[in-house]
């Protein structure tokens, strides 16, 4: 049976479809948490931000947060053309640039956290 949406035929629409999903589920996940930090607000209770749910919800929001991040970083050298004396630098040289200064920060703020 043929369908009419081809975005699962073509990997590059896969792609935008996943990336677009992925912020939507993000902009989900940070309504529910703003509504969890209201009611521990009003109650007080630890119970609410604590429980197996909100972990198993938590780290599906970081998978997708982490897809839309590298995608994001992907797409971004391919927008912008970075010049180095004149000269532009290779795309797949500034993506991994990119992906090494999301690591070096994040490991950062994972340091300052922990």
């Amino acid at each position: 049976m043929k369908t009419r949406v081809g975005y699962f035929r073509n990997a590059r629409y896969t792609f935008k479809f996943i990336r677009e999903l992925s912020s939507f589920i993000i902009a989900l996940y940070s309504i529910y948490l703003l509504t969890l930090l209201y009611y521990y607000h009003m109650t007080l209770s630890d119970a609410i931000l604590a429980g197996p749910l909100q972990m198993v919800l938590a780290i599906i929001a970081l998978v997708f947060a982490l897809i839309h991040s590298i995608s994001w970083l992907y797409l971004m050298p391919r927008i912008v053309k970075v010049k180095v004396g004149g000269k532009e630098l290779n795309i797949n040289l500034v993506f991994g640039l990119l992906i090494l200064i999301f690591l070096i920060i994040t490991t950062i703020i994972l340091v300052i956290l922990i």
